[in-house]
C-alpha cells in the first residue's frame, strides 16, 4: 500500500505551504464543504463519468452514487475529496473504479478538464511556481525545456543541489601534521578552499590510505573518528620526513630523503648513511626520522620552499 501523508499534524506543520492565492486551506472546512466557491465550475474526470469532478479551484468531488459490495449494493454520498502532498509539494487524490485506484495530480485532472492541449505538449506548468495553486488560470500546457527554465527554477535547482544534506559528504580538513583546519558540508564546499575539484577530494576521502593528502591538505569523513583518522593517516605519510636537530631542538623537516640530500649538497647515500648511523653533520646538526621524535610543534613550522619546513 502506498504510503499517504495524511496526518493532520503533517498538514497544521506545514500550513503555509498549504494556502492558495483565496487564502482556502487544502484541508480547511471551507475548502472540504460541498458549497461551490465564487464561480466555481465542475467538469466530470476523463474515464471517471458519473464518479469524480474536477473544479476551476482544484478541488475534487466524489459524485453520489450506487456502489456494488460483494453481495449487496450501497449509497456512496457526495464529498469533497482530501488531498495528499507528495515529497516534491505537488497534491493528489487517489480515484478509481472496480476495485482499481490510482493516484492522480490534481494539476493533471485540473489542465486536462479546463485547457486545451491543441499541440499535445506533456506538461504542466504552475506560472506563479507553487505547486499548491491548482486553480485552472494558474496553469498551462508546456513543453519539458519550458518547464525545467521556467521563472526561478535554475536557481531553486542550483540551491538544492549545493551542499545538500541528503546528497552531499560532510568532510573535515586538516594539515598534514593532522591539525584540524576546518569542517565543510560537502566534499565541493572544501575544494573551494583549497582550490581542488570535488573528485579529487573525495578520492583522497574514499581511497583508504592509498592517496594520503588532496593538494597537501588530509581529508577525512566528518565522523566521531576523524580526528584518530586524521592522526593516523598524518603519521603514516609523514613516517619518511626527515628531521634536522641542533641542540635537540628541531629546526628544520624534510619531505624526503631525496629533498634533504637535494638542500645540503649531498647525495642520498650520505643522508641516509648519517640518519642510520646518527652522525652529526658538519655544523654539528643530526639528521633523524620524524618518526623517531615527538617534540616538533607542528603548529610553528613554516614551510620554506616545496618539501621543506622551518621552525
Amino acid at each position: 500500500m502506498i504510503y499517504k501523508r495524511t496526518c493532520d499534524a503533517f498538514y497544521n506543520a506545514r500550513k503555509d505551504l498549504y494556502i492558495n492565492k483565496d487564502s482556502l486551506i487544502v484541508r480547511s472546512h471551507r475548502w472540504l464543504s460541498l458549497d461551490d466557491l465564487p464561480n466555481e465550475h465542475w467538469k466530470y474526470i476523463e474515464e471517471y463519468e458519473g464518479r469524480y469532478q474536477v473544479s476551476n479551484y482544484g478541488r475534487i468531488k466524489s459524485v453520489e452514487r450506487i456502489v456494488e459490495n460483494y453481495h449487496s449494493q450501497s449509497l456512496l454520498k457526495e464529498r469533497i475529496m482530501k488531498q495528499t502532498m507528495d515529497k516534491c509539494g505537488y497534491l493528489y487524490v487517489r480515484i478509481g473504479h472496480d476495485k482499481k485506484f490510482k493516484n492522480k495530480f490534481v494539476h493533471r485532472l485540473v489542465a486536462q478538464s479546463f485547457i486545451p492541449n491543441d499541440y499535445n505538449l506533456p506538461f504542466i506548468n504552475h506560472k506563479d511556481e507553487n505547486p499548491l495553486n491548482n486553480k485552472v488560470e494558474n496553469l498551462e500546457w508546456c513543453d519539458d525545456t519550458y518547464n525545467k527554465n521556467y521563472g526561478t527554477a535554475l536557481d531553486r535547482r542550483s540551491k538544492k543541489m549545493k551542499n545538500h544534506v541528503g546528497i552531499s559528504s560532510p568532510v573535515r580538513l586538516y594539515n598534514i601534521w593532522g591539525i584540524f583546519i576546518g569542517s565543510y558540508p560537502s566534499a565541493a564546499e572544501c575544494g573551494r578552499t583549497i582550490n581542488a575539484s570535488p573528485g579529487l577530494v573525495m578520492g583522497c576521502v574514499n581511497c583508504d590510505g592509498r592517496h594520503y593528502t588532496c593538494k597537501g591538505f588530509i581529508v577525512v569523513k566528518d565522523d566521531p573518528h576523524a580526528d584518530f583518522e586524521a592522526k593516523r593517516l598524518s603519521e603514516e605519510f609523514t613516517s619518511n620526513f626527515v628531521v634536522q636537530i641542533k641542540s635537540g631542538i628541531p629546526i628544520r623537516v624534510y619531505r624526503s630523503i631525496n629533498i634533504s640530500a637535494k638542500y645540503l649538497g649531498k647525495n642520498y647515500i650520505f643522508v641516509e648513511k648519517r640518519i642510520k648511523l646518527k652522525i652529526p653533520l658538519d655544523d654539528g646538526s643530526e639528521l633523524t626520522k620524524l618518526s623517531d621524535i615527538h617534540n616538533i610543534q607542528f603548529e610553528k613550522l613554516k614551510i620554506k620552499n616545496n618539501g621543506i619546513w622551518e621552525i
